[in-house]
């Protein structure tokens, strides 16, 4: 009887250790689960960081373009009164501008666009149309 019993305590005590083995495998697995969450998400938030978008980079040369042309257009301009080649030149420098800078602002907008309606993808196309055409009509 003492035997059986002991025997019983035994199969108990081997489930219990069993048990506790695989709850510290379970806790080991999501605790290491966790951190290459948490390592992955990292990554990711460096990756975006460091990350330049072709909107970024026209931005980038409209604001340099402008600043030029705000500087050194009227003193270039005062230089070249008579001549129409150098003035011209200046008016090309600015409409580049003017497109880099619609670029980099008519990239984000269709991303914030493009997941609404009709009517917003409309409007944004007719203010684009607006947009060229009242920098066509500037050169003439």
């Amino acid at each position: 009887m003492k035997k059986i019993k002991r025997e019983k305590r035994g199969e108990a005590e081997r489930r219990d250790a069993q048990k506790s083995a695989q709850d510290v495998t379970y806790e080991t697995e999501k605790k290491e689960s966790l951190q290459q969450s948490e390592t992955a998400q990292k990554e990711k938030e460096d990756k975006l960081k460091n990350r330049w978008r072709f909107s970024d980079l026209l931005a980038f040369f409209a604001l340099l373009l402008s600043a030029l042309l705000f500087t050194l257009g009227p003193i270039i301009k005062f230089f070249l009164a008579g001549n129409d080649a150098g003035q011209r030149t200046l008016d090309i420098l600015n409409t580049v501008a003017q497109y880099c800078l619609l670029a980099a602002v008519a990239l984000p907008a269709w991303y914030f666009v493009r997941k609404r309606n009709a009517f917003w993808t409309i409007l944004y196309i007719v203010i684009i149309v607006i947009y060229v055409i009242g920098t066509v009509i500037g050169l003439i």
